[in-house]
């Protein structure tokens, strides 16, 4: 008969069980474009292919879709999504509020994984785009990482660069003011090790572990020591073979420093 939607084929149950229960026990095939339990072919179709609506409120008991594969030795992708075109590969547009532990999109598993729980890859090396890109015009922080189990000892925030390009760039165009930087490093623990570390591993290495440029008219750097201990310790005592114009080392017994051709040491008639 004729559906009052307009349908093909409309199916409107008031009951409590299925509208609609596919049991597939033959195999039809790995064909995305000719198999599947239920298969949509929508080539000639310029509106949606499916569509999953829903107007009900805070009642609702489920989510709208789920995919569940419940046996652990299930081995394939759980959903594959195949994207020729130029559009979004996937597009979540949250205009809801989300609230506590409630995201646009979530990742959570209580397994004990071994590897990463989320992985992004570009895997064309002649790729120019970004791998990931965060935009926000909100007021709120664009990136956090909580790390609150107190026995990891792995890294926070881990970064592999083999390429050429920097490892971590900072473009701060904004004017930081008061207590706000371009890079910030806090904490309000008794640490009992340094906060920051920088290191060359290489022997061979002759660039800097270090370099700070100031192109304004400010200090280059400034040290705010609060609590009695020395602003800079100098360990290691190198004995440095060539020095250059503007070098300050400590040798264990002397602190030197180059002007010019000439090594002058900062001495002292009386110790203090």
């Amino acid at each position: 008969g004729t559906s009052v939607f307009g349908s093909a084929i409309d199916i409107t149950s008031d009951n409590t069980v299925n509208a609609l229960q596919i049991d597939q026990n033959g195999n039809v095939g790995i064909n995305v474009l000719t198999d599947g339990a239920v298969h949509i072919e929508n080539t000639g179709n310029t509106g949606i292919g499916l569509g999953v609506y829903s107007n009900l409120g805070a009642t609702a008991d489920a989510p709208l879709i789920e995919y569940n594969a419940d046996n652990s030795a299930f081995d394939q992708d759980l959903l594959v999504i195949n994207n020729d075109g130029t559009g979004d590969g996937v597009h979540v547009e949250q205009t809801g509020i989300a609230t506590g532990d409630n995201f646009a999109f979530y990742v959570n598993s209580e397994t004990a994984q071994t590897t990463g729980l989320t992985k992004f890859r570009m895997g064309n090396s002649s790729a120019t785009g970004r791998l990931s890109i965060w935009t926000n015009d909100g007021l709120g922080g664009s990136f956090q990482i909580s790390n609150p189990n107190a026995s990891n000892n792995e890294y926070g925030l881990q970064i592999l660069n083999n390429g050429t390009g920097d490892g971590i760039h900072i473009l701060q165009t904004g004017i930081t003011t008061v207590d706000d930087h371009a890079l910030n490093v806090d904490t309000g623990v008794a640490q009992t090790i340094s906060l920051i570390k920088a290191r060359i591993g290489n022997g061979s290495a002759t660039g800097e572990v270090l370099q700070i440029t100031n192109d304004g008219s400010g200090v280059g750097i400034t040290i705010a020591e609060f609590n009695n201990g020395p602003h800079l310790r100098m360990t290691g005592d190198p004995t440095v073979a060539s020095p250059a114009d503007g070098d300050i080392w400590f040798d264990g017994s002397q602190l030197l420093i180059r002007v010019g051709n000439t090594t002058w040491a900062v001495a002292t008639t009386t110790p203090f």
